[in-house]
């Protein structure tokens, strides 16, 4: 008898969040991973998986790739037209004010991911 092999994964509707309000050409939407989340459900690709919690992610994890003027700018975001005059100067680059909340969970969450995966759960 072959043992199904152990893994964990995350997913919080708080990844949602991030979006962009102000360009309704935008591939890019939240429902995206809503879909493959119910996917994989339907599937039963789940069934055997151990969900880990989610969490946000703390400044410190956050400055280990990133500098502090970019969250304290990303924090700062409060209403689309900001998020849109921010995003400007790149090419593909949208967000919304909750975008840093969403980054925050999916840093966050994939970090305990990774730690409860590569430990064995």
């Amino acid at each position: 008898m072959v043992e199904k092999a152990k893994f964990g994964y995350v997913y919080d509707e708080g990844m949602l969040l991030h979006r962009c309000n102000y360009d309704s050409t935008m591939l890019e939407c939240p429902r995206r991973i809503e879909i493959i989340y119910e996917r994989l459900l339907s599937d039963g690709l789940l069934e055997n998986a151990q969900k880990i919690r989610s969490r946000k992610a703390e400044d410190w994890e956050l400055l280990l790739n990133h500098s502090q003027e970019l969250i304290d700018s990303l924090e700062r975001l409060i209403i689309d037209e900001e998020c849109e005059e921010f995003c400007r100067g790149y090419e593909l680059l949208w967000l919304c004010p909750q975008s840093i909340q969403a980054a925050r969970i999916a840093v966050g969450s994939t970090i305990d991911m990774l730690k409860a995966n590569v430990d064995g759960l």
